[in-house]
């Protein structure tokens, strides 16, 4: 599950992600998450200097199809535009497994 939210003062668009990432969760997530970030890309008020965050705090699992939502992104955003947050130690440590961890920002 997910949630997302803009903020125009800080230019960041806010995704609280829920539960379990497998397979078809994550399918639903990026559908969502391009079409989020389509709108926002499509208007050069909110283009300009556009972040992206990823709530992680209440994911418990991930599936390799969530790795592949994010090197998607990173392709449509700086990578120092695009971080994920409040990820559990496991969820980092799988991230440092697959190398991902140097791609962009994860705590």
């Amino acid at each position: 599950m997910h949630h997302f939210s803009y903020d125009a003062d800080t230019r960041t668009l806010t995704g609280r992600l829920y539960g379990r990432l497998d397979t078809a969760a994550c399918q639903e997530l990026a559908a969502a998450l391009a079409a989020e970030l389509q709108t926002l890309q499509a208007n050069p008020a909110t283009n300009e200097g556009l972040h992206l965050t990823l709530d992680m705090a209440e994911v418990t699992f991930i599936a390799s199809a969530f790795f592949r939502i994010c090197m998607s992104t990173v392709r449509k955003l700086p990578a120092e535009n695009f971080a994920i947050i409040n990820s559990s130690d496991d969820i980092k440590r799988a991230f440092k497994l697959v190398e991902l961890d140097y791609f962009f920002k994860i705590s």
